[in-house]
């Protein structure tokens, strides 16, 4: 394990060789040299005398850099763009319309569409393991499924979220339906679902709150540094706005101070304290939504449920199911394109409020087992596990087990 430590004492001086106005960034073998301006000519004349000078430290110390893995971008908004041209050991380098650095995709107009593809790729990949995972009535519990996303999936959008937050929204929304489709999967909710309940069934925190307690956690790494702050920058749209006038914005709309940020010790306090402030903004959103969800009735509160994960796929799936609303029995119109069901002993539509509560059909079940006076839809499908078996024998017994 020597080698990885060798090679970067080899290289350790190499910084002396690229002197201001061009910037580095260097980490291993990877080497990026940038430079801003308002001049093309006086820009490329001083990349190339760097250049010239990398070359020359290479062959002192017995490296070579190669020029066909060298890449040349032209970060500029205009449509067109005159070309630059630069050489390495006497080739000239190709110009491209967007590099990958440690990762991240930059493309010449900033705009993070070419990353953003990148990581639908990639995940889309992933999505196809917990799909595997995953059947109608047997396959993984949600929990595993659940740990799986965390762990292959949302990790990979969570790198480098600091930088591509500055994408526009409607790029990011392709983001959004990642999470939600593996989500979906997880949970087995019905394809007509709302997404704001099956984020409030997982307790899971939208994209969106998580770059931003990104962004804060990592402001608050660099407030530790003050000389850091003006000089790291968010790569974003014309004009350029600094990480630091982004994250300031945002312990604006999230009610924290600079100075309350910085006297967290450690970047795992950082983040609890701007994880606490988020889920308070979040469970602000999902109480005051204007849209009437059922779910909201059952599950008031955004926290983690003991009745949520069971030992039988096909029980875990049917009570998520129910407690969003949305059932093959309610909602299967809404794919076929048909009209809505009705109940033909009451004559009024099917909902899971009508089956569970007033369906005149199954009024002896339902006394049978909850006895009189019956509980309401939401102390049915509450976090208590004598009333979720209970559910589950009166689903049984009318036949609905199978219907949902």
């Amino acid at each position: 394990m020597l080698s990885p430590l060798l090679f970067i004492l080899a290289i350790n001086n190499i910084q002396e060789s690229i002197k201001y106005p061009i910037r580095h960034l260097l980490f291993a073998d990877d080497l990026a040299l940038f430079t801003r301006g308002n001049t093309l000519s006086i820009m490329q004349n001083q990349l190339q005398t760097t250049i010239d000078k990398l070359a020359t430290w290479g062959i002192k110390h017995g490296l070579a850099f190669s020029s066909s893995k060298t890449k040349v971008v032209h970060f500029n908004r205009k449509r067109n763009k005159p070309p630059i041209r630069l050489t390495l050991n006497g080739a000239t380098l190709p110009q491209e319309i967007s590099t990958k650095f440690l990762g991240i995709t930059f493309d010449q107009t900033l705009n993070w569409k070419s990353h953003i593809q990148d990581l639908r790729r990639k995940c889309a990949l992933r999505l196809s393991l917990l799909k595997s995972l995953n059947g109608t009535n047997w396959g993984a519990d949600k929990r595993c499924l659940l740990r799986l996303y965390h762990s292959h999936i949302r990790s990979v959008l969570d790198y480098g979220s600091i930088i591509y937050t500055t994408a526009c929204q409607s790029t990011l929304k392709y983001l959004d339906t990642i999470q939600n489709q593996a989500l979906r999967i997880a949970t087995g909710a019905f394809r007509t679902s709302p997404i704001a309940s099956i984020l409030a069934e997982t307790n899971t925190t939208p994209l969106t709150i998580r770059r931003h307690i990104n962004i804060i956690t990592y402001y608050g790494k660099l407030l530790t540094n003050p000389e850091n702050i003006n000089t790291y920058r968010t790569v974003s749209a014309s004009p350029a706005v600094g990480l630091g006038k982004i994250a300031e914005d945002l312990l604006q709309l999230y009610n924290i101070t600079s100075e309350q940020l910085a006297q967290e010790p450690t970047q795992r306090l950082r983040y609890r304290l701007i994880g606490e402030v988020a889920h308070t903004v979040l469970q602000n959103r999902w109480t005051n939504d204007a849209h009437p969800y059922l779910f909201r009735t059952i599950k008031p509160t955004l926290e983690d449920w003991q009745t949520t994960f069971h030992s039988s796929r096909q029980k875990e799936r049917i009570l998520a199911r129910i407690r969003i609303g949305h059932t093959r029995v309610t909602h299967l119109h809404l794919i076929l394109r048909t009209e809505p069901p009705s109940c033909d002993t009451c004559n009024t539509s099917i909902t899971i409020t009508h089956l569970l509560n007033d369906c005149r059909e199954y009024a002896h079940h339902r006394a049978s087992i909850y006895g009189t006076p019956q509980y309401k839809v939401y102390e049915t499908l509450a976090d208590y596990p004598i009333r979720i078996r209970q559910l589950f024998y009166f689903l049984r017994i009318t036949g609905l087990f199978s219907l949902i």
